[in-house]
């Protein structure tokens, strides 16, 4: 499938946040989530690519996962992965998340408030918290330990789940 543009992401984000307004929370109420969604929309059924695309935005009003003055504390998942080497996992997809579940009731009956999820392929790297994605600050985007994310002066968390 070809992307679409930044200008046209850009657009229909606006045009579908603005045509939505009235279905925003109020501060510290909750936030409006926006899933932007590419799909094979075209005539045929099978395996084979669909002559045609649809690229939509859609939104819904959320309230609060968690309550940030809280702050996070997450347990470190060695089992599970949420996307793998020749996977889905660069794209999201229900298939990326299925260990999420499981793996955040275990992560809360120990008294952990998330879980961080480490890459599929070397079990170092952070990938991402199960309800949202991390970024510590740095100057430069690559992988990042555990053991760094542990020495981080700043750490940032921003998703679904983490209204910044």
């Amino acid at each position: 499938m070809t992307p679409a543009s930044l200008e046209q992401f850009v657009e229909a984000v606006k045009k579908t946040v603005l045509a939505n307004d009235k279905r925003v929370p109020p501060p510290g109420k909750g936030a409006l989530y926006i899933r932007p969604l590419h799909l094979g929309s075209g005539a045929i059924l099978g395996v084979a690519p669909a002559p045609e695309y649809t690229f939509l935005i859609y939104v819904s009003p959320v309230g609060d996962y968690r309550k940030v003055s809280l702050g996070v504390n997450m347990k470190v998942d060695h089992n599970y992965h949420l996307a793998h080497s020749g996977g889905a996992g660069g794209v999201k997809s229900c298939t990326n998340c299925s260990p999420i579940v499981k793996s955040l009731v275990e992560a809360r009956s120990s008294g952990f408030s998330d879980v961080l999820f480490l890459d599929a392929v070397t079990g170092r790297n952070i990938e991402e918290a199960s309800t949202f994605n991390i970024f510590i600050v740095k100057v430069q985007e690559r992988d990042v330990t555990v053991d760094e994310l542990l020495e981080a002066e700043e750490v940032l968390c921003t998703g679904t789940a983490v209204v910044v």
